[in-house]
């Protein structure tokens, strides 16, 4: 059995007036990031994460600007069917989303349902954990949102 790791990163600028969807989980308040997309950091993430891990490359090959999906859900299902075509299975997934504003751990248990069910995995093969960077930089000033995800999946 080969196994492989991914890792991927994704980072989005907040803007005022919609809706913040992160891990595919609506966080109630008044921002949204800026993207073509519903601007998931943590789906991005984990997109890349599971692309490089294949070596397939990255979530800008299958989505652009002339191809763009608006749930990042729906693209993250199109990547698992992708690996799945492929002979890839997913074993686990880690992620961190840094954010200075949003709490990630109320809404955590509810993005790895949402994420485990999406993907066909167990939610027990999902970590989500939320960090703020200290005040520091873009974070830090509330101007955008991060994540991070490490991926291992292995060829069936």
């Amino acid at each position: 059995m080969k196994n492989n790791v991914g890792i991927g990163f994704d980072t989005h600028k907040l803007i005022k007036n919609g809706d913040l969807t992160i891990g595919g989980v609506i966080i109630d308040n008044n921002w949204t990031l800026e993207a073509d997309s519903d601007g998931d950091v943590l789906i991005h993430a984990i997109i890349d994460s599971l692309l490089g891990g294949a070596g397939l490359g990255d979530i800008g090959h299958y989505f652009n600007k002339s191809n763009v999906i608006h749930s990042s859900m729906q693209m993250l299902k199109q990547i698992n069917e992708l690996l799945g075509d492929s002979n890839w299975s997913i074993n686990n997934i880690d992620c961190t989303v840094i954010s200075q504003q949003f709490f990630i751990k109320e809404y955590s248990q509810e993005m790895k349902n949402t994420i485990s069910l999406n993907l066909g995995i167990n939610a027990n093969q999902i970590n989500i954990k939320g960090k703020s960077s200290n005040g520091l930089g873009f974070i830090g000033n509330n101007e955008g949102i991060s994540a991070i995800a490490i991926s291992t999946i292995f060829k069936k």
